[in-house]
């Protein structure tokens, strides 16, 4: 798995989605596809997620079973 170019991916999707377009564009032109073969992405953003979950249920002061509750919400 490739997690460098995932990070890249998810900085980029961010700070400037036109360039992320054209590697998009490039790799559809080149293989045909637009979608990744590998999960890096979806690993990283489903980690992402899990910890901003974790963080706002701390924040908002959330018992346990509401923290397990807000994250199976979120998924």
């Amino acid at each position: 798995m490739d997690f460098q170019f995932a990070l890249w991916q998810m900085f980029y999707l961010i700070a400037a989605p036109q360039k992320l377009t054209r590697v998009f564009r490039a790799r559809k032109n080149f293989k045909s596809q637009y979608a990744r073969d590998d999960p890096a992405f979806l690993i990283l953003f489903a980690g992402a997620l899990t910890f901003t979950s974790i963080g706002f249920a701390i924040i908002l002061y959330w018992n346990r079973s509401g923290d397990c509750y807000f994250i199976m919400v979120c998924y």
